[in-house]
């Protein structure tokens, strides 16, 4: 019956009516047929502007009798989105950003984790107690996802020193679920030697190892150095890259800047940079010009007791000539 008014129905409008006087009726056998019907026909934007209570409920249960099913989630969600029930959708949404599958890309996960913190925002949803420990919960989520997304770009950006069979399955699985900061840090950032991936991960979770950060620092300034070219280009790529990571962690136990102005500074002596030039660099990573400062990791204090000395032994062991 629903299929022959569907084929004699000549505008959207009138097949919307007709709808609607079917779902005007207290028969709730009649309201799963024709929502079965609609989701046969793929009638998915004609659902979502139905209002009825009856159809959350269908939603509700069919998602719950098949939670793989993306397609019902979807719609489900949105259904509460559009119906002020955004706790509900939020709900949803986690879910979906959690779901073990390969049908779920990492990037749709992050987009989901992104839109349930949205819709705990709408409308003062998040400010109650209990809302409240959702809402940073799926914050803390998002935060740990996108360093995820790091992890799993650096790697897809192409790393010759790693087997191709196990960066394959290493992307793969970074494609099919969301890990935590330990499982990240352990097993991937650590394991692949993806250092600044690690100071990340290291700063998002407010850790303050001052060994551990220096040395994660010493392995990301001698990559840069051992890569070829003059001194005159090793200079420049390793301001670009003191330079980038200083824009991410600013002054903070994951940026050293009593070290790593100590090296750079030892680096440019070595080559007969002029001061001048040092002077640059450092106004050019937003550092006082004026004083040479020094960070204490252990403190989390900047002192300005800090003079950089050439030390030839350390420049010749790490061989950046």
């Amino acid at each position: 019956m629903l299929n022959y008014i569907y084929l004699i129905s000549s505008t959207n409008q009138q097949l919307q009516r007709i709808l609607n006087t079917a779902l005007q009726s207290s028969d709730q056998l009649l309201h799963v047929a024709v929502y079965e019907w609609m989701l046969f026909n793929n009638l998915l934007v004609e659902m979502l502007s139905i209002t009825n209570s009856s159809l959350g409920e269908f939603l509700s249960r069919s998602v719950t009798q098949n939670p793989i099913n993306l397609n019902l989630a979807d719609l489900l969600w949105k259904y509460y989105q559009r119906n002020g029930q955004h706790a509900s959708a939020a709900k949803i949404l986690d879910k979906l950003a959690t779901l073990h599958s390969e049908n779920v890309s990492l990037t749709k996960r992050i987009e989901y984790l992104a839109r349930a913190v949205m819709c705990m925002r709408s409308d003062g949803v998040g400010y109650s107690v209990h809302h409240g420990e959702m809402l940073r919960d799926l914050e803390d989520k998002l935060e740990v996802a996108q360093v995820q997304k790091q992890i799993y770009d650096t790697l897809n950006s192409g790393i010759n020193q790693i087997d191709p069979h196990q960066l394959q399955e290493a992307v793969r699985n970074l494609n099919i679920r969301l890990f935590n900061m330990s499982q990240l840090y352990s097993d991937f950032a650590e394991n692949f030697d993806l250092w600044e991936c690690q100071l990340t991960i290291l700063n998002c979770s407010h850790h303050n190892e001052p060994r551990l950060i220096n040395s994660i620092w010493n392995h990301i300034i001698d990559r840069e150095l051992e890569q070829g070219g003059s001194p005159n280009d090793k200079a420049h790529r390793l301001l670009a890259k003191v330079q980038s990571l200083s824009n991410e962690f600013g002054i903070s136990p994951c940026f050293p800047l009593g070290e790593t102005l100590h090296i750079f500074h030892l680096f440019l002596t070595n080559f007969y940079f002029c001061l001048s030039r040092f002077s640059h660099t450092r106004t050019r990573i937003k550092m006082l010009p004026t004083k040479t400062h020094r960070f204490s990791s252990s403190t989390g204090s900047v002192q300005n007791k800090y003079r950089c000395r050439p030390n030839a032994r350390y420049l010749h062991s790490h061989n950046y000539c």
